[in-house]
């Protein structure tokens, strides 16, 4: 059953393949066997959008949806094009990015395609709440666009940092958001790469969409790497 968790046959925390799932030989024999029964298996024939999406790609997107309890989800060919498009796309001209100095190049790379102005892209101190709380009273009392709405701030953090293993802590980092930002004025993004498959019930992840989180709006990542 698929659907039950399994235990790794080993630890691999060299790679990012922890669970040692590119040797997993239940996985290697359901997917040999699926891939058996496809016709087109050499190539997706296109893009998504128009001729490669295919009932995989569905299924795998509910899938995801169902396991992490989230309103949608969306595939991208990995997770640095993931943080490319995500960043790169929501936060506007006149909004602010306050980001985690510890942050992965792929978010920078995102931040970087961003329409917001380089000036409104401000670092705080690596998992300081201090440095956090510091960074948002200033950009509250500069931008007094933010106060009716009509400006956003993104939070961008990772939960679990890929270079040194250490945990973002993320209560409080909701909380002084919730503190500090007017309703609907904050957005926290966080990357979920490295926590998926290992940390939270049943390898969820530490993002649940608990009840005390509900006031900030969430955006997620999640990472499955397919390492040949």
């Amino acid at each position: 059953d698929l659907d039950k968790p399994h235990a790794p046959y080993s630890g691999d925390l060299f790679s990012n393949d922890y669970l040692s799932f590119t040797s997993n030989p239940e996985l290697k024999s359901h997917l040999l066997e699926t891939l058996s029964k496809q016709t087109n298996v050499l190539g997706s024939t296109g893009s998504r959008w128009i001729a490669g999406n295919s009932e995989w790609h569905v299924a795998l997107e509910q899938r995801m949806m169902r396991l992490f309890s989230a309103p949608a989800a969306l595939l991208y060919s990995s997770g640095f094009t993931a943080n490319l498009g995500v960043l790169a796309t929501p936060p506007q001209a006149s909004d602010t990015i306050i980001f985690d100095q510890g942050i992965h190049t792929s978010r920078h790379a995102g931040m970087a395609l961003s329409r917001t102005l380089p000036a409104a892209r401000i670092q705080f101190a690596h998992n300081s709440i201090y440095s956090l709380r510091k960074c948002l009273v200033s950009v509250l009392a500069s931008c007094p666009q933010l106060r009716p709405g009509t400006s956003t701030i993104f939070v961008v953090v990772e939960n679990v940092y890929s270079m040194d293993g250490d945990v973002a802590p993320l209560e409080e980092i909701v909380s002084i958001i919730n503190e500090l930002v007017p309703s609907q004025s904050a957005h926290l993004m966080v990357d979920e790469s490295h926590a998926t498959g290992v940390y939270g019930a049943a390898g969820r992840g530490f993002m649940l969409f608990e009840q005390h989180y509900c006031t900030v709006i969430f955006q997620r990542y999640w990472k499955f790497d397919v390492q040949t």
